[in-house]
């Protein structure tokens, strides 16, 4: 099964963005124990939806930033 692309270019490099600065001010310790995980979840989530295309949270609510 595959997923509409429901991602425009502009939200998926903000993600890529958020994705890497949240793994960047992880590596600066910046976030330790629980927090530490859950940052290094949502950069993992951030980091998948960009390169899927596809964020699964817009399919219910039907948005789509893809023009």
């Amino acid at each position: 099964m595959q997923l509409p692309a429901n991602l425009g270019a502009t939200d998926r490099l903000l993600r890529g963005g958020a994705a890497l600065l949240l793994v960047l001010l992880q590596l600066t310790g910046r976030f330790s124990g629980l927090t530490s995980l859950l940052m290094g979840l949502v950069a993992a989530m951030l980091l998948l939806t960009s390169a899927m295309g596809s964020c699964l949270l817009y399919m219910p609510l039907r948005l789509s930033t893809r023009r």
